[in-house]
């Protein structure tokens, strides 16, 4: 069994988003040509907290 602590151990750190794809009706539908950006931070304490832009 996996223990709650060495998950949280391995996932720790931050990731930053690279892309996005929307869809409707499963049909791709054109992205803002501005982007997106975005920020997801995981803490080993448990804590995590995202960051959105366009």
């Amino acid at each position: 069994m996996v223990k709650p602590d060495s998950v949280i151990s391995a996932l720790a750190g931050r990731y930053q988003l690279l892309n996005i794809t929307l869809f409707r009706e499963g049909v791709p539908l054109p992205v803002d040509p501005y982007g997106t950006s975005g920020l997801l931070i995981y803490t080993r304490t448990g804590y995590m907290t995202v960051l959105l832009t366009s």
